[in-house]
Formats: C-alpha cells, structure tokens, sequence
C-alpha cells in the first residue's frame, strides 16, 4: 500500500543520513593518516534505540585497529543525536539493528 511504501521510504532517508554522516565523520579523521593507495573497508553492525541511543555490535573488514577505533568512536559520538532518533512513522519500535559498509580510499569515490 501507498502509507506502506511511505513508511519504508522514510526509514531508508534516516537510515541514509546516518551512513552519510558517519561516513564524513570517519573520513575526516582517516584522511590525514592515509596514503595514496591506502584502501580501508568495514562493514559495521549497530543497534539504535528510539530515544538516540546507538551502540556498535560488531566491526568486520580491515584490520587496521586505528581505523576500527576510529570508527568505533564516530559511531559512539552519534550517541543522543537528533539525526538517531527514530522517524515519527516508527510506531512502537524500541530498537533497530542496521548493517552498513563503507570503503575509503584516497583515490576513491563513493
């Protein structure tokens, strides 16, 4: 149904912005310390709560501990951030687990 499709679609714009804004977080902490052929890749699990909570459940992918802790505390400084607090249309939902990846590389793009 249509309100069905616009609910999916307004969990998929927040679950974007999130990716989006860790992406440039963890970013801009990695570039400085990146050489030209560096490649770094993760795939991340995290849990988020209604309220603005998150809380990383697993890293995979490279394992370059700078970058993991890197992104362990970007994920962490999402914490009671207003883009994590669930869309209106979320209902009774107390949680959500979501799976992003991202790859970073001087010479790639998104």
């Amino acid at each position: 149904s249509a309100s069905t499709s616009t609910v999916a679609a307004t969990w998929d714009e927040w679950h974007k912005k999130i990716v989006e804004t860790l992406y440039m977080r963890i970013y801009r902490q990695m570039e400085p310390l990146m050489r030209d052929d560096s490649r770094l890749h993760c795939v991340i699990t995290y849990r988020i709560r209604r309220l603005g909570e998150i809380e990383l459940l697993k890293i995979e992918g490279s394992e370059n501990m700078v970058f993991r802790g890197i992104v362990a505390k970007e994920v962490q400084s999402l914490q009671n951030n207003p883009i994590i607090i669930f869309p209106e249309c979320a209902g009774n939902s107390t949680s959500i687990t979501k799976k992003s990846e991202f790859e970073f590389g001087l010479n790639l793009r998104r």
